[in-house]
């Protein structure tokens, strides 16, 4: 049996704290019972000790970022140490995290940089916790010479970084953040990062993402023009989620300002951090339903080669993908290089049974042919005690083929090769009194090309030929200080203060006429200020407040298109006891106009007045629609706010249940006014459109409409300016209000019994409300559990067993249905209720000579997505952008570790 050390010795510097053990071999739960206090509060106290013997061989460890607790409960699972601690001694502390080759006291040393903490050593296998030493002052004035003279001549520690969703370091976000790990990702079967957040109860997979096909409705982001895969928190659009690599934006895709999460090759990546609350008090625009960050492997050592084929069994998908990961530390840096080569086959309609409706369906491919290779580099390095330089880059080229039809005899191929690339070099300097300054860059670059002919098969003549470039371009700098203030219960109250530049440039550009059809640029210039304040820490010993901190940002962002707006944001931390934390956040978040919603090209097509809904006019009546981006376009707007509480019940060891509600009031947003034509056809009708509209204009107002447009005249007669009695405005226009509220749930259980390590998770989001509402028009049109929109639900089991390296994992992923909204009446969807199963055996260096092996099995029982009744009959009979049609997906992967 492993040794558990000595807590009387343990207990010796810490007489009245109750310190708190975790075993990894335990089988029943310590509990103790404290003595009652004035009131009878009656309080119970887990004890917390990590076991396992000890081993100085090197081990692979992969513990993320974040709470300095949850990673030293990770290493006592999979090590052999004994550690013994209190608490409080690193309540509201962080870790860098760790991953690479190490020794169990190595990691141990590793995730305890920063921190302000140490250890000392009972004997060869256990080890306490405690507070780094400090110099001992005799008096006041010797305290502030010695603490000036320390400010001076210790540096900050470099790597202690801040969590996503707050620049200052060791300090914890008001607002609700999810952490996903590479292992949590292996162990799930995902291959890529567009697999991760496909997952994401959170997330919509809607918008820019692979599957997404012609005929869904819901938004003009939903499709799949470049083969990337993008973020859409709450489903507010994938212009509405930032994502950042190490903290730097990345640039836009395509043409709806989403951003590709899928270049990043996924043996690169430590871990992906999901902020579910608007941050542009902290980041800027787009920040309105989250952020994601995507956080790089660092301190590595060794190399991994993974090799993985696979493929669907009703046919199509077969995958092949090699990666390579190798990295190298030394005691003043480290390197980082990964390299990876995906391909994916085409899925056709004909080789699923439900789709054999569709006419030509063996031409019809309902998931494109794919391939992508890509590297990335990511290095840092020391100078001195005092500076630390960082560089992040990568290059990733894809290229992607499919079919679809236009119309029962219409073929169209689509041919899209794709190039990214960004770089990011950082300087961080230490300054005295605990400062430090950090300057960043990034330069980068999304360059697409797709290529479509369109043929008859009736005929079996070319119909059309387009070939079309979409040049996303991004360049930015900024400077942030950072740094403690002065002294307060908790610790130090601290801020981080600093501004920067930021320049977007679009360019769609047709290569066959040789014509942009979008061409423009934004910059905005921005400052922004944060502060945290511990106000109380356990010690006060007052009840109901074990720790209270409060945190405030603010920001102005000044657009050269648009001028400047200001984001304040405020949140609290609050935990009741050791074992209820309460969080709260409230804040203001912008979007600004997309390069597309301001600089498209202007049309005007002349319809007649009959087809737009006018009654009692003049046969020979015409209406001009007006249509294109709009250069005054402002921000759209939004208050967000979160609230949230986490329990760890003292008499449940290793159990977390986080819950959470939401509330996003989004105003402003940009729309065309009438989405369909059978709005359009309402717009001299009705008179909720009257804003849209001008009548009987002048000439000279149609003049001006016509001159820089692109006229199309659908009427069959010549046209005549006095004919035409009204103008519909159809261009981009803050013209939009939505509202999304709702509730997430996140409960997890770990526990050793049998030998072995279990983990129960169950999480889930909630869509309580969720429509919008066009200005000036009383109706609302709902944006959740409609077709094309997000379920109002969307959950996911999953159970856990694991002993030493091997690991089998079980996950049940439900998805509720929709109602059918392009049909009257609209009849409403069944649920899709799936399960996948991962065998991992995870490669160490130490065991079977360093191989791993991983079988996946998504979608075991070949659930096929709900019916939906398709618009037309060239269409699939499902909602694309919420329900997967790939089936039963097996794969297997083989990892060797160098």
């Amino acid at each position: 049996m492993p040794r558990e050390g000595n807590p009387m010795h343990a207990n010796e510097n810490y007489q009245n704290r109750n310190q708190k053990i975790i075993s990894c071999t335990r089988t029943i739960p310590k509990t103790l019972l404290a003595s009652a206090m004035s009131g009878g509060l009656l309080l119970l106290v887990q004890p917390l000790i990590a076991t396992a013997q000890a081993s100085p061989q090197p081990s692979s460890w992969n513990l993320p970022a974040g709470p300095l607790d949850q990673a030293l409960n990770r290493l006592a699972e999979q090590s052999k140490l004994t550690i013994s601690y209190s608490p409080g001694l690193v309540k509201g502390k962080t870790t860098r995290g760790l991953s690479g080759a190490h020794t169990p006291i190595e990691a141990l040393r590793l995730l305890l940089t920063g921190t302000g903490l140490t250890f000392d050593a009972l004997n060869a296998t256990t080890f306490v916790l405690r507070p780094a030493p400090r110099p001992t002052p005799t008096n006041t004035k010797e305290q502030t010479s010695q603490a000036e003279s320390a400010s001076r001549q210790t540096p900050v520690n470099l790597a202690q970084v801040a969590v996503t969703g707050t620049r200052i370091r060791g300090a914890q976000p008001s607002s609700p953040l999810v952490m996903i790990t590479q292992d949590d990702m292996r162990l799930a079967g995902d291959n890529d990062l567009g697999d991760v957040i496909r997952s994401l109860p959170q997330n919509f997979s809607g918008g820019q993402n692979p599957g997404v096909l012609p005929g869904t409705g819901g938004d003009i982001a939903n499709q799949n023009i470049t083969g990337g895969s993008s973020l859409n928190l709450r489903g507010l659009g994938p212009d509405a989620t930032l994502t950042l690599l190490n903290g730097a934006r990345l640039p836009y895709d395509g043409f709806s300002q989403a951003t590709d999460v899928a270049v990043i090759p996924i043996a690169a990546i430590d871990r992906m951090d999901v902020l579910l609350d608007g941050a542009s008090a902290i980041y800027g625009s787009d920040a309105v339903g989250g952020v994601a960050n995507i956080v790089l492997k660092r301190d590595y050592n060794g190399a991994e080669l993974t090799a993985r084929t696979g493929g669907a069994t009703d046919g199509g998908y077969g995958q092949t993908q090699v990666s390579l990961v190798a990295g190298n530390t030394w005691s003043s840096g480290g390197l980082l290089l990964a390299a990876e080569t995906t391909s994916d086959g085409a899925v056709r309609a004909s080789q699923r049974d439900y789709l054999g409706y569709i006419p030509n369906s063996d031409q019809l491919t309902i998931y494109p042919k794919m391939s992508q290779n890509g590297v990335l580099f990511s290095g840092h390095q020391e100078f001195g005690s005092n500076a630390e330089f960082t560089l992040d880059a990568f290059l990733t080229k894809r290229s992607m083929t499919e079919t679809s039809l236009y119309a029962a005899s219409g073929l169209q191929n689509s041919d899209t090769d794709g190039t990214i690339y960004g770089i990011s070099p950082s300087l961080r300097i230490t300054l005295p009194h605990d400062w430090s300054v950090r300057i960043n860059a990034f330069d980068g670059e999304d360059n697409t090309v797709s290529q479509a002919t369109g043929f008859s098969l009736t005929t079996d003549t070319q119909a059309f030929v387009t070939s079309t470039r979409y040049s996303n371009q991004t360049q930015s700098a900024d400077v942030d200080f950072e740094g403690a203030l002065f002294g307060l219960p908790g610790g130090d109250a601290r801020m981080s203060v600093g501004g920067g530049w930021r320049k977007s440039e679009y360019n769609q550009f047709d290569l066959i006429e040789q014509t942009p059809s979008i061409e423009g640029s934004q910059s905005v210039r921005y400052a922004y200020d944060e502060v945290y304040f511990p106000l109380i820490t356990e010690s006060q010993e007052i009840p109901f407040v074990d720790s209270l901190s409060f945190n405030a940002a603010a920001r102005y962002d000044d657009y050269n298109s648009f001028g400047g707006t200001t984001t304040p944001k405020l949140g609290m931390l609050w935990s009741l006891t050791p074992s209820v934390d309460v969080r709260a956040s409230w804040g203001k978040s912008f979007k600004a106009p997309t390069l597309t919603q301001l600089y498209q090209a202007q049309s005007a097509t002349l319809f007649t007045a009959s087809a737009v809904g006018a009654s009692g006019a003049p046969s020979n009546a015409t209406v001009l629609l007006r249509s294109g981006g709009n250069p005054n376009l402002g921000p759209e707007r939004a208050d967000v706010a979160t609230a949230g509480v986490v329990i760890r019940p003292s008499f449940l060891p290793d159990a977390t249940i986080d819950l959470g509600a939401f509330d996003i009031d989004y105003r402003q947003r940009v729309v065309n006014p009438f989405s369909s034509f059978v709005q359009l056809a309402q717009a001299l009708n009705d008179p909720a459109y009257t804003t849209f509209v001008t009548p009987n204009p002048t000439p000279n107002q149609q003049a001006g409409i016509l001159q820089p447009a692109i006229f199309t005249n659908d009427t069959g007669a010549a046209y005549n300016p006095r004919d035409v009695i009204a103008v519909i405005d159809d261009r981009y226009l803050n013209a939009q209000s939505q509202h999304v509220r709702g509730l997430d749930f996140d409960a997890d259980y770990s526990l050793q019994e049998l030998d072995a390590s279990w983990n129960f998770n169950i999480k889930g989001s909630f869509i309580t409300k969720g429509d919008r509402q066009l200005i000036g028009v009383p109706a609302t049109e709902d944006t959740v559990g409609v077709v094309s929109f997000p379920p109002k639900f969307k959950g996911q089991l999953a159970a856990r067993w694991s002993r030493s390296d091997f690991s089998v994992s079980s996950i049940v992923n439900y998805l509720r249905g929709i109602r059918n909204t392009l049909l009257t009446p609209s009849p409403m969807g069944s649920s899709m209720t799936t399960v996948d199963l991962v065998f991992d055996y995870a490669a160490s260096p130490n065991v079977l000579d360093g191989f791993g092996f991983n079988l996946s099995l998504t979608n075991v029982f070949n659930r096929r997505p709900p019916f939906l009744a398709p618009i037309e009959p060239y269409y699939v009979n499902y909602d694309s952008t919420n329900y997967s049609a790939l089936g039963r997906v097996v794969s297997f992967s083989i990892t060797k570790h160098f």
